[in-house]
């Protein structure tokens, strides 16, 4: 099974070996439709002609194949034909449901059913179950249990400390206690808030611990009714105790959203993760076939360059996103039995294709904006059909192997199957380098050895470079997917449970003392204990006193950025104001206790929790608004009031605009700690972030053209951690206010750090060839050492490190806040071109190893990429790439 019909020449016809019987239930079953999905992919005009844009894959033969409420479900919400709008609406649709049902107690009327007033009289069962649901249903099971585990975990330490608060002075501070009284519940919350915010515990059991506790912190210290007594004491009573009504609506809350979750059929983050391991393993080799049909074209195709682009652009995101759901579906089996194992393989099956996928980048990297004359046509002619049997083989393999990662651990069947597959594998590599030697055999200049006469010339080695890097990087991913599958079947046969160590060791919760959250910390801390005190006290008509909404709402804003939290106070206003105004006005219109008047009520509460939840599904913009309108606005729609026949309810518009009073003055007061203790601006931090970045790259690239360090580094990954990161800090950049100083350059900044991104290819193909294992990191391979001897190649690596130095310092734009003439520009070496330099020391390097006897390709030489002078050109290509970027920079900090 290939995508052409010459590499199904190549293969004399074989095609995928049918898939084992007695699959009963495998989350997404792939071995079901492998062979179909394969079948899709073979091409019946013609060598020369490209596949079509749209191929029918396993996942929509999948969805085909659904039946019963399932497929009802999806193809109500349109997934045939908005996968994206599909889930959103559906999610929405399932939270508007349970919320509803969450609901009905507060929207019938007392005396229409006595089980549901029974229920309610007990007095545990609390509107906030309807907000706890809202704001932890995630987007599938494991992702929603996990949420509901950090707030239950912070009510549960809030409840049991306030438990303890009352056990030790029962009655709190009353108008007779002693003053004793009083500063000791003052001192002993502010411990409490001290230890939450600085103790390495998760953002929302912070959140749910410390916005619980306020409430019942302030009516400590308020003389009065006292709702809190330890259970087992005198006057505990389990109907009216407000820690365990807290108990009873966060599991309540809880199971409902778990529900959503689950009902009416389970969306489960692990069968997510398989659907994109499964897209993952059908693309990546699509994209090669692209990629090799592309670049066996007579000439640049720009339409067949996009087919490769949009293949690459839907990897990306999948593989950005498959880790995540790895992660969240630890959650669905707690690391026990089968899902545990299928986790473990698809966090294997991530790495590999992590990998593969950056190969794939750095030859498009190196062939998207590159002619080719009639060398590179003719090379490529002879080594197209074993590349296209190559990829062939890998896909075969690559489907053997999501076989065995679905099924958890291998069958007998299954290991044959591979192993077999596995050296036909090789062989098809073998075979391609075969190939690749005699092809180059026939043309001007015998590059079977590097010392031959004649030599290499450089504008020769820039001919052929480009088939000679494909041709590695396929090399190295097909090694790459025979490491995997090997590792698959050599992973030990295990028992069905699995007991893994989730232990928090005491030492894991002080990790968080570092700067930035100790900032963090004393920011939150000021922030809540200054609206703490307003509320406390009061100030004349505008604020009650014993208000503790002004702190619980500055709880929840706290951010790490000023310009943030200014943005996402605005947005929590005009969630609340909305959520507000749109409930009471809605209640005002079936405000009647009459079955015609609450019928329809129930109607407009699940058709607006549908919406306003679609809008916090949809829009990463708009997420927060979205949520907060929904929960301020079912507070008004389930109210529990209505009104007899023939009367009405007073609106409690006075109540209204005290909640949006007190919001202000909370986010008031946290923008003001913000400013006041602030831990540095945005922007500036994005901007030492991207020095960082540039240090990085100068520290690889020092070690690379080293030839006292025998061990290659794999620090490429640390690259991609620290260009997200700068590019977080970049959004948070854009959101900031500037006052005095001019608009940051966000776009510029964006375009700057994808292009580092974008670096990382180039310096993992680094890695890679300079490595003997061919995969990133461990020792240097004999060609490497031999070309550290040279005496132009250490020269290259100085002058790369030279360029990066000028475009290191022109990026100190960024912190030119002012309209005045940039400094730098005066400095000539901006403006210099480094590119013809850089390709006459490429030049020099291919005479002095025409001159000199580097290792050659030898009898045990195997594969294309053990071959001395493919090495060569991926080390040259790779050179030329990060001169690529860098110069792509440059032109881009020069024109703003």
């Amino acid at each position: 099974l290939s995508s052409t019909p010459g590499a199904n020449a190549a293969l004399g016809g074989a095609g995928v070996p049918a898939p084992r019987h007695g699959c009963s239930r495998t989350k997404w079953r792939y071995c079901v439709t492998s062979c179909q999905s394969a079948m899709a992919r073979d091409v019946k005009n013609g060598d020369k002609e490209f596949q079509p844009l749209l191929l029918e894959s396993s996942i929509d033969q999948e969805r085909k194949k659904e039946n019963g409420c399932k497929a009802a479900f999806r193809r109500f919400f349109l997934m045939h034909k908005n996968p994206t709008f599909a889930l959103d609406a559906e999610l929405s649709f399932r939270a508007a449901f349970f919320c509803t049902i969450l609901g009905l107690p507060f929207l019938i009327p007392k005396g229409t059913s006595e089980a549901i007033d029974a229920f309610t009289a007990f007095g545990l069962y609390k509107t906030s179950v309807v907000f706890f649901c809202i704001f932890n249903l995630g987007r599938s099971y494991g992702a929603t249990l996990q949420s509901c585990s950090h707030g239950m975990l912070g009510a549960t330490i809030a409840v049991l400390h306030t438990w303890v608060l009352y056990t030790i002075f029962p009655d709190g501070v009353t108008a007779d206690s002693p003053a004793y009284v009083f500063w000791f519940g003052a001192f002993e919350g502010v411990l409490f808030l001290l230890a939450m915010l600085f103790l390495n515990v998760s953002m929302p059991t912070k959140i749910f611990s410390i916005s619980n506790f306020i409430v019942w912190w302030m009516g400590f210290l308020k003389p009065g009714v006292v709702n809190f007594n330890f259970p087992g004491s005198n006057d505990w009573d389990w109907q009216n105790d407000t820690g365990l009504a807290c108990f009873f609506t966060t599991w309540i809350g809880a199971a409902l959203a778990l529900a959503a979750s689950l009902v009416p059929y389970p969306l489960y983050s692990l069968d997510t993760a398989l659907h994109h391991a499964i897209e993952i393993t059908e693309k990546l080799p699509l994209t090669w076939d692209r990629m090799i049909e592309y670049m066996s074209s007579d000439s640049r195709n720009s339409y067949s360059a996009d087919q490769v682009y949009r293949n690459i652009v839907r990897l990306s995101k999948l593989s950005r996103s498959l880790k995540g759901h790895i992660d969240t579906s630890w959650w669905e089996c707690f690391g026990f039995g089968k899902s545990q194992r299928v986790r473990r393989q698809l966090r294997c099956l991530d790495t590999a294709m992590h990998y593969s996928y950056d190969g794939v980048r750095a030859v498009w990297g190196s062939a998207s904006d590159v002619d080719w004359d009639d060398d590179h046509n003719k090379i490529m002619a002879q080594i197209k059909p074993d590349l296209l049997a190559t990829v062939a083989r890998s896909r075969d393999l690559l489907q053997s192997c999501m076989q065995i990662v679905q099924a958890g651990t291998p069958a007998e069947m299954d290991k044959e199957r591979t192993r077999d597959l596995i050296k036909k594998t090789k062989e098809a590599d073998a075979k391609l380098y075969a190939t690749f030697k005699l092809s180059r055999s026939t043309l001007k200049h015998s590059l079977s050895n590097l010392d031959a006469e004649g030599g290499a010339n450089h504008e020769y080695v820039l001919t052929v470079l480009l088939p000679h890097v494909l041709g590695f990087n396929i090399s190295c991913y097909v090694h790459t997917l025979e490491d995997f599958a090997e590792q698959l079947l050599e992973t030990p046969e295990q028992s069905r449970w699995r007991v893994v160590d989730t232990t928090l060791h005491v030492k894991d919760l002080f990790a968080a003392f570092d700067k930035q959250s100790v900032s963090f910390a004393a920011r939150a801390m000021a922030s809540i204990l200054t609206a703490f005190v307003i509320g406390f006290f009061g100030y004349r008509d505008l604020v009650t006193p014993y208000n503790a909404s002004i702190a619980n709402t500055a709880a929840l804003v706290l951010s790490k950025y000023a310009g943030s939290a200014i943005i996402q106070n605005v947005k929590r206003i005009q969630g609340i104001v909305l959520g507000m105004v749109v409930g009471q006005i809605i209640h005002a219109i079936f405000e009647s206790c009459a079955w015609w008047n609450w019928l329809p009520l129930v109607v407009v509460v699940f058709v607006y929790t549908g919406l306003t939840m679609f809008l916090a599904h949809s829009s990463s913009k708009y997420a927060y608004l979205g949520s907060l309108a929904a929960s301020f606005g079912l507070s008004g729609l389930i109210s529990g009031k209505c009104a007899p026949l023939n009367s009405h309810i007073a609106v409690d518009k006075a109540g209204s605009y005290d909640g949006v009073i007190n919001n202000i003055l909370a986010c008031a007061v946290v923008v003001a700690w913000d400013f006041i203790l602030s831990p540095g601006r945005a922007s500036d931090d994005a901007t030492v972030k991207l020095d960082a970045c540039y240090d990085l790259i100068d520290s690889i690239l020092k070690s690379h053209f080293d030839k006292t360090i025998d061990q290659v580094p794999e620090r490429s990954d640390t690259l991609h951690d620290m260009t997200d990161t700068a590019h977080e800090l970049g959004e948070h950049a854009s959101h900031e206010p500037r006052f005095e100083k001019t608009e940051w350059r966000g776009a510029t900044f964006d375009y700057t750090v994808n292009r580092l991104h974008h670096m990382r290819f180039s310096l993992r193909s680094l890695e890679s060839c300079m490595s003997q294992s061919f995969h990133r990191g461990g020792a240097r391979n004999p060609v490497l050492m031999a070309l550290l001897g040279t005496q132009i190649f250490p020269k290259i690596g100085d002058f790369i490190r030279a360029k990066l130095g000028v475009v290191r310092e022109l990026c100190k734009l960024f912190v030119h806040d002012t309209t005045e003439r940039f400094p730098l520009l005066d400095n000539t070496n901006v403006t210099k071109e480094f590119n013809a330099e850089g390709e006459a020391l490429v030049g020099e390097l291919m005479t002095e190893i025409s001159q000199e006897k580097l290792p050659a390709a030898g009898s045990s030489t195997a594969y294309l990429r053990e071959d001395a002078f493919c090495q060569i050109c991926m080390a040259v290509g790779s050179i030329r790439g990060i001169n690529k970027d860098l110069r792509l920079i440059q032109h881009n900090l020069l024109r703003e």
